[in-house]
């Protein structure tokens, strides 16, 4: 990849090499440009998505081409340094440092940088992204570049306007570009971004490249196959995972019109269960084409997020959708202990009507039946259960009704609290993308030939804990201004 271009960025589908790409680029420039002092910033929206990523990438590349001996490798801080060579002082060694843009101070900071690779670059907004152009200033020897590397998403989405501007109709571009050249059809590009400066004309040379896992001739079958399956079960993310493109898609008319994918779902790693903090799970009765749990962990964190220095995280970690012959409040209480056995005491939300009476002998109410499934973890339960479900108008007197509190925490403008949903959770994210609102706010429902609904059973799970008053209820009334 010779290119000098300022701008590269480098989208596809999973396992198509984007990230093996950079990384090796990144290698080649500090191992052999021996006559420029490099700073290469590496950055990801926060930083501890940081290790299993970046850096993990650079140091393999790097014991791959047999360079450990030229590089100081440290873990606490990360930070990766190209040894002086000969007659040089250490102060002119090339180094990689590591940021993440939930401390904006620290990358204000940053002096000196000549790379930047945004990894995810969908995560980040435009406006952090330009300013993290505006890093890249002043006399080198070599040329200053940026590489973004990301998943496509929403064609709606800021960053593709800049990666393919040709989708678009010439009134939607941005303006001062020139007509794209393509150089491979329908995987590399080229344009530039003009702006004049003191009377002269600058141009700033931007280059696209679009791959799939096909492109990989190093990835095993095995793998090809996942993709495509993981594809298939996540509805319209087919297109992104297996064929590398954007999808179509408005936000209008759908429930959760401001769930973002590449915001909100992140790799089940990060998003892993807490031992220390407790379970909230929430549950719906449903029997086909699943009955749903929904398990949840909420934080409170100090740091810098979104504007604000004191937030809620409330991350979605994990789902159980128990099929035959579990899709019983009995079975998934079976399913729930087996996985979570040492869980301890857990909050239980869930379906108000699952208190009614059964009117079988021994067994009060589906979640009495559930708490049997549960065995001896049945006395950690602490029930969440409301007289009644959170209500489509309004969830209780005064406050916002159930589809606008849920766009009010996907959004995260104005109140402190960050969602974020593990991407082992398909279920719950194909009803995030794809259930469907009416023109009063309520969830459409939608069912198939047998008259099973397909989609909202897991968004239920979500509204019955997310709109109880002891979990974010509260939110659902005043807007919080950022505390930063």
């Amino acid at each position: 990849m010779p290119s000098r271009a300022r701008w590269i960025f480098m989208f596809g589908g999973g396992g198509s090499g984007k990230s093996v790409a950079a990384s090796q680029k990144f290698t080649m420039r500090l191992s052999s440009e021996h006559n420029t002092q490099h700073k290469l910033l590496c950055v990801r929206k926060t930083y501890s998505s940081i290790e299993e990523s970046m850096y993990d990438r650079l140091v393999r590349e790097i014991d791959s081409h047999g360079l450990s001996r030229a590089y100081n490798v440290k873990k606490s801080p990360f930070s990766i340094t190209r040894k002086a060579s000969k007659g040089k002082r250490e102060s002119q060694q090339s180094k990689v440092v590591f940021r993440g843009m939930d401390n904006e101070e620290k990358i204000k900071s940053i002096e000196g940088v000549t790379i930047i690779w945004i990894e995810e670059g969908t995560e980040l907004s435009e406006s952090e992204f330009l300013q993290l152009d505006a890093r890249m200033r002043g006399e080198t020897n070599g040329y200053y570049q940026i590489i973004v590397t990301f998943n496509p998403v929403n064609k709606n989405h800021w960053i593709a306007k800049y990666a393919e501007p040709q989708m678009f109709d010439e009134q939607d571009r941005h303006d001062n570009i020139s007509d794209v050249k393509i150089l491979v059809p329908e995987k590399v590009w080229e344009y530039e971004r003009y702006a004049e400066v003191n009377g002269k004309k600058l141009k700033t040379v931007v280059r696209s490249i679009n791959t799939t896992h096909e492109d990989n001739e190093f990835l095993p079958d095995e793998y090809r196959a996942t993709l495509e399956s993981m594809g298939s079960a996540l509805g319209s993310m087919h297109v992104v995972y297996a064929k590398g493109r954007w999808y179509n898609g408005s936000q209008a008319g759908l429930f959760f019109p401001t769930f973002d994918y590449s915001k909100h779902a992140k790799m089940a790693s990060s998003v892993a269960y807490n031992p220390a903090l407790p379970i909230h799970l929430s549950i719906d009765f449903n029997i086909q084409p699943y009955m749903s749990g929904l398990l949840f962990q909420m934080e409170h964190k100090k740091g810098y997020w979104n504007g604000y220095t004191d937030y809620i995280e409330v991350k979605v970690f994990d789902e159980i959708a128990a099929t035959a012959p579990h899709n019983t409040a009995h079975g998934l209480g079976q399913l729930f202990a087996a996985r979570y056995p040492d869980s301890g005491g857990f909050y239980l939300y869930g379906d108000a009507t699952g208190t009614r009476g059964l009117g079988i002998r021994d067994t009060k109410s589906l979640f009495e039946d559930f708490e049997r499934g549960l065995g001896i973890m049945a006395g950690f339960a602490n029930r969440r259960i409301p007289k009644s479900n959170p209500r489509y108008k309004a969830i209780a007197k005064g406050s916002l009704g159930r589809q606008a509190f849920c766009t009010r925490l996907f959004n995260g403008d104005t109140v402190p609290i960050r969602m974020i949903v593990s991407r082992k959770c398909t279920n719950f994210i194909k009803d995030l993308q794809e259930v469907e609102a009416t023109p009063e706010g309520k969830i459409k429902k939608i069912k198939d030939k047998n008259g099973v609904e397909l989609l909202g059973h897991m968004s239920d799970c979500f509204a019955y804990f997310v709109c109880h008053p002891d979990a974010l209820g509260e939110y659902a009334y005043s807007v919080i201004k950022p505390t930063a």
